[in-house]
């Protein structure tokens, strides 16, 4: 009633079952993301650009970033100004990938918010991290099952009949805490 978007409290709403799916894969099954921070933004970025032009910017991101890693890994300076100037790498990679999709007619940039550009950008802080730390079996790895968790938490995110009934029983978050509770306590072996 007071002018909050009913999409905004959906994707709100939505957030801790994206997070407790992350948990899941990592304590249950034994897949090893990018965090929980980063395979939640993706699929937020997915939902507000569209699968196309999502990928198109991720695999940009992605390129860009190994091509930071090669560069900089041949330059003695420390990490933060290797992580800055891949992100340098990275904004131009995304500028130049978005000139030439809009000049090819492949995307229609106009549609693409800035916000999951940025996001995206920022989040290739992690990517870098990742790329300047293991190895290329690792992160390739790593980088497979974040994409995968950013799969399924679009797929969930776009749901509609997901989307319909979490705005109808928002309660339903509450049962995230006892599910994490009980994920924090197992010890078992992973799937």
């Amino acid at each position: 009633k007071q002018g909050v978007p009913a999409n905004t409290i959906i994707l709100i709403l939505l957030l801790p079952f994206l997070a407790t799916i992350v948990v899941f894969f990592r304590y249950i099954i034994g897949l090893t993301g990018l965090g929980l921070l980063v395979p939640i933004a993706l699929s937020i970025t997915l939902l507000s650009t569209g699968l196309l032009a999502g990928f198109i910017l991720l695999t940009t991101i992605l390129l860009a970033s190994y091509l930071a890693r090669l560069i900089l890994k041949r330059i003695r300076i420390m990490q933060l100004p290797k992580l800055a100037l891949s992100m340098w790498l990275v904004a131009i990679s995304i500028v130049c990938v978005l000139t030439f999709a809009a000049a090819g007619g492949i995307l229609s940039v106009r549609d693409i918010s800035i916000f999951p550009i940025l996001l995206l950008v920022l989040l290739s802080d992690s990517v870098v991290s990742l790329f300047l730390e293991r190895t290329m079996k690792e992160v390739v790895q790593v980088t497979l099952i974040t994409l995968l968790l950013g799969i399924i938490g679009f797929s969930l995110l776009s749901w509609e009949a997901l989307r319909v009934f979490i705005i109808l029983y928002p309660e339903l978050i509450l049962l995230c805490v006892p599910v994490n509770i009980i994920m924090g306590r197992y010890f078992g072996l992973r799937m």
